[in-house]
C-alpha cells in the first residue's frame, strides 16, 4: 500500500478544519513552506503527525492510511473492564435513561469538539500576535 502525501495532509487539514496552508501550519505548528514541500516533493511528514498524534490522541493509523478510528484507542485490560462496567451498567438502565445517558454524551462529545476547536482558534490569534 503506498502513502500519499496529499491523502495525509487532507486528512491533517481535516482535523485543523482547515482551508488553507497557512491554517494548516499553524495547526501543525510549522511554516506553511512545509507544507508546500511536503505536497511538491510527495513527502510525507512523519515527525507533524507523530506530534499530532501525541497531542491530539489522534491514530497513528488513521493518520497515515485513513483506515480504522480517527482517535486513538485504548486495549489495556483495565479499559476493557471499565467498558464492560459501564456496559453492564447501562443495560440495567430503563430505555427512558438509556436515552437521557446518549443524549448527554452526544452532547459532551459536541463540546469536547469544540472546546478542541476554542483552543485552536485562541493558538491561531496568539500565533497572529507574535507575527504582527
Amino acid at each position: 500500500m503506498s502513502i500519499s502525501a496529499k491523502d495525509v495532509l487532507d486528512r491533517l487539514a481535516k482535523l485543523a478544519n482547515s482551508k488553507t496552508d497557512k491554517e494548516l501550519a499553524d495547526y501543525v505548528g510549522i511554516s506553511s513552506s512545509n507544507i508546500s514541500t511536503w505536497r511538491s516533493r510527495d513527502t510525507i511528514p512523519y515527525d507533524a503527525c507523530l506530534k499530532i498524534s501525541e497531542r491530539d490522541g489522534i491514530s497513528i493509523d488513521w493518520l497515515l492510511t485513513g483506515k480504522g478510528s480517527i482517535y486513538k484507542v485504548d486495549y489495556s485490560i483495565d479499559s476493557v473492564k471499565e467498558e464492560q462496567t459501564v456496559l453492564e451498567l447501562y443495560r440495567a438502565l430503563s430505555m427512558e435513561r438509556r436515552h437521557e445517558i446518549l443524549s448527554i454524551l452526544r452532547e459532551k462529545k459536541s463540546m469536547e469538539e469544540l472546546l478542541r476547536r476554542m483552543v485552536e482558534l485562541e493558538r491561531l490569534v496568539e500565533h497572529d500576535r507574535k507575527t504582527a
